[in-house]
């Protein structure tokens, strides 16, 4: 029976609202659907029998499935040689003209003897007792010998760099000939606590040096002893208790004297 929600749509503007969404980019309603000719209720008319057919008519068969052979879809055509093969002819042709060569000096392929390389330094010819003698670099020895004549020459002032009279600022404090005393007795009890078991004097010679003495018959090393001024010397770090006021007085070491036996 018909009812008011299905008889609804036929008395208002569905039909031009359908027009309307096939016509639309973003359509819902295909536009084969429509009719041809647009009169008053063609609209209706034709939803209404497409509706009807849908139910009563029967999906119609799927279309068999044709088979691709060759005188279908695919057809035969002729090879061309490409001539990407070309760099591989070339080479082939020059490794046989290699080889010719190769077989003209001898029947067989070259063989090594061993198959361990050998390093730059070493003589490839088995010969364990020969050495490449080693070359001094020039330029690192002339950058010695300009080091060692700067330490020289710094090492002939007599009483280092002129002072104002008068007291001294605190933050500028230079150790002067005022405070040697205090450093010969501060190396004394330095070398004391590390070197106590060896017999050895600290003095000042006639240009204020301050030199100190070993007796090496009663050092262990002497080589250990050397290691122990030049850390003294060189540690900027200022972790050892020594090199602390080693910095504070500002010493440095005379090179033509420096470890001198």
């Amino acid at each position: 029976a018909q009812t008011f929600a299905s008889a609804l749509p036929e008395y208002t503007s569905n039909e031009s609202g359908r027009i309307r969404a096939a016509f639309n980019p973003h359509n819902y309603v295909s536009l084969a659907k429509l009719p041809h000719q647009f009169k008053p209720d063609t609209v209706n008319k034709a939803r209404q029998e497409t509706i009807h057919s849908n139910l009563v008519n029967e999906m119609p068969p799927k279309p068999a499935r044709k088979t691709m052979n060759n005188h279908g879809l695919f057809h035969s055509y002729e090879y061309i040689p490409s001539k990407i093969s070309l760099q591989e002819d070339l080479q082939r042709q020059e490794r046989r003209v290699a080889e010719a060569k190769m077989y003209e000096v001898a029947s067989q392929t070259f063989v090594p003897s061993s198959s361990t390389k050998t390093l730059k330094h070493e003589n490839p010819w088995d010969n364990k007792e020969f050495k490449y003698p080693y070359m001094d670099d020039p330029y690192s020895a002339a950058e010695d010998q300009q080091r060692r004549m700067k330490w020289i020459a710094e090492s002939r002032v007599l009483h280092g760099p002129f002072l104002l009279s008068g007291r001294a600022n605190k933050g500028s404090a230079i150790a002067t000939r005022k405070l040697l005393p205090d450093i010969v007795k501060q190396l004394h009890e330095t070398l004391k606590e590390d070197w106590g078991t060896c017999n050895f004097s600290v003095m000042v010679d006639e240009t204020d040096h301050i030199i100190a003495r070993f007796e090496l018959a009663t050092v262990d090393s002497s080589m250990a002893l050397m290691g122990y001024f030049n850390t003294l010397a060189m540690d900027n770090s200022q972790a050892l208790a020594s090199s602390r006021w080693y910095t504070r007085y500002q010493l440095r070491k005379v090179v033509e004297d420096w470890g001198r036996q």
